[in-house]
């Protein structure tokens, strides 16, 4: 993948694709697991991921939210991300800055 990802959180969430910003990302959450994702690079296990955002509910809810975020992730990052039934994570080879 070619494109540039620039991914700003200080000052408010923006994101450049390719130096043509994209602010419309949907909710927090999902801003807060792609910053997460690209962060850490390395994938991580759904149970994670849902505890993490979401310590004060129980699994269940947790996991129903998660689903709701990941597909929100899907949508506005699904050529940079990669979900599974177990794991999330940023694609490797993602220009990122």
């Amino acid at each position: 993948m070619s494109e540039k990802l620039a991914l700003h959180t200080f000052g408010g969430w923006r994101i450049e694709r390719d130096r043509e910003t994209d602010t419309a990302v949907g909710s927090r959450k999902v801003e807060a697991l792609f910053v997460y994702l690209a962060i850490t690079a390395r994938p991580h296990p759904r149970e994670l991921l849902a505890e993490l955002l979401w310590d004060d509910r129980s699994q269940k809810v947790a996991m129903s939210n998660l689903r709701r975020v990941l597909t929100g992730l899907r949508q506005h990052f699904g050529d940079y991300v990669t979900i599974t039934r177990e794991t999330a994570v940023l694609q490797p080879n993602t220009n990122l800055w």
